[in-house]
């Protein structure tokens, strides 16, 4: 039953989780000028006085009965500063954990609160005994909203709310959940807001995988195998190679295991793992200075180069991720871009693309549509490409576009023989039709990461030359 209760009786809640009330000064204005328009939720303290410095209540006989705030805290405190003496208010009986979970829901649905906030509150729920259906029931959230608020508790605070400050979104943030070191998480998560979020995140995911297998391989690896802390070109020889610059798969003990010796060295990212098989004392042989450093060089371009090729499939997957993000209001406010594109695709040798033709595959994975590859199965792809553009005219315009300009040859490094090392290494090399591709994507609102910047300037380590090469990085 709705009754008015003089405000010096009721007081806040000594565990409100909401600690700042904010700014009251609009809605005293209103209450000033309308009155109070919805009622607070409070609970009887009878025989308590409430002691404003210690912020909760002590017994006092003389004192009638006092109510505590359950719902309407920014309620009472802009009622007491517009002069009201008195306000509406429903009285209830609850337990404490009760009060404590209404509060908490409470404040959950407010729409200024962080996800964050929101996390610490479902977490406070779940200590007190909901469980995730418990909450979303009682919130209104979905359980799946429940559960990834709470995952944002695992996560370095610190970082989180600077991330938070730079336009990190939730699906930023649930993105991160892909990956399940927290070590790997945070470090990414330094990354949310910055156009370098999507490359690192990409990044991160290959080498948690990578290193899973590396971990397996490891297991099997060192039944055979001991570990050491570097290869020794003179006692040793390369045998496998397993991991990021070798081959994930299923690892085979060898089948002289029992009477040869095998080593094996993991690097210190552990995405890799090198085994070695000990040389006979016949095969033992001082190798010269040169023979060392030309090995060194040999070993050194087959990391050069397996890490360039990954950055180059890195960042092509980048761009034909943003290629499927854009939408028609985009595409239709940068038509002039997009026909311009179309006359140099197909402008011959006066164009950026070098007379480009449509690649069929590509254009099917980005419109999602599936056709054998032959003859019939080119006419079906036609048909079924119609019938995108009758649905979807603009992206289906985009995405043929771009299925005409991109080219899997595009990328910004090439192998090149040095003659003062005795091996091949990854230089630096331009490409003018990536250069233009990339001119092409961020007119469309695309935003190059910094790796991207540096392969295309040529300011990557990658390409930073070095005389020698060892097992741990």
């Amino acid at each position: 039953m709705l009754q008015f209760i003089s405000v010096d009786k009721i007081h806040p809640h000594p565990q409100n989780p909401r600690k700042e009330l904010g700014d009251l000064t609009e809605i005293a204005a209103s209450m000033s000028e309308n009155g109070i328009l919805q009622n607070l939720t409070v609970v009887p303290t009878a025989n308590l006085r409430y002691d404003k410095e210690a912020m909760t209540w002590v017994e006092d006989e003389t004192q009638g009965t006092q109510y505590t705030v359950i719902i309407g805290h920014r309620r009472l405190a802009a009622a007491k500063l517009a002069g009201l003496t008195e306000v509406p208010c429903v009285i209830t009986q609850m337990t404490a954990q009760e009060q404590q979970r209404t509060m908490l829901i409470e404040n959950i649905q407010r729409a200024d609160l962080l996800p964050i906030e929101q996390a610490q509150g479902f977490q406070l729920m779940l200590d007190m005994g909901d469980t995730l259906e418990d909450i979303a029931q009682k919130s209104g959230f979905s359980t799946s909203t429940v559960r990834h608020r709470t995952k944002l508790l695992d996560l370095n605070q610190k970082k989180l709310k600077q991330a938070t400050e730079r336009g990190g979104t939730m699906s930023d943030y649930i993105a991160l959940e892909k990956l399940e070191d927290v070590d790997r998480k945070n470090a990414v998560l330094a990354k949310i807001g910055t156009p370098n979020f999507n490359d690192v995140l990409e990044k991160a995911l290959a080498t948690e995988k990578i290193v899973k297998a590396v971990e397996q391989a490891i297991e099997v690896v060192s039944t055979y195998a001991t570990q050491v802390e570097q290869y020794d070109y003179q006692t040793m020889e390369g045998y496998k190679t397993y991991g990021r610059y070798g081959t994930v798969c299923e690892v085979v003990v060898p089948d002289d295991a029992d009477t040869a010796e095998y080593f094996y060295c993991v690097t210190k990212s552990k995405d890799q793992c090198a085994v070695y098989k000990s040389r006979s004392k016949e095969e033992e042989r001082k190798m010269t200075a040169e023979e060392t450093k030309k090995r060194a060089t040999e070993e050194r371009y087959k990391v050069q180069k397996a890490e360039a090729e990954d950055i180059a499939k890195r960042h092509e997957s980048l761009r034909r991720a943003f290629v499927l993000s854009v939408g028609k209001t985009k595409i239709k406010n940068n038509l002039e871009v997009i026909v311009t594109a179309i006359l140099h695709a197909s402008a011959g040798k006066a164009s950026h693309w070098s007379n480009r033709v449509l690649d069929n595959a590509l254009l099917n994975t980005l419109l999602d549509i599936e056709v054998d590859e032959t003859a019939e199965g080119e006419k079906e792809m036609v048909q079924k490409c119609i019938a995108k553009a009758t649905l979807a005219p603009e992206t289906t315009l985009f995405r043929s576009v771009y299925a005409m300009i991109e080219n899997t040859v595009m990328y910004y490094w090439q192998s090149a023989y040095n003659y003062t090392l005795g091996g091949s290494e990854v230089h630096h090399k331009k490409c003018d039709r990536l250069d233009k591709t990339y001119e092409l994507l961020t007119a469309m609102g695309y935003e190059m990461s910094d790796e991207e910047i540096a392969m295309q300037n040529g300011t990557h380590e990658i390409f930073q030359k070095e005389d020698t090469a060892e097992c741990n990085d």
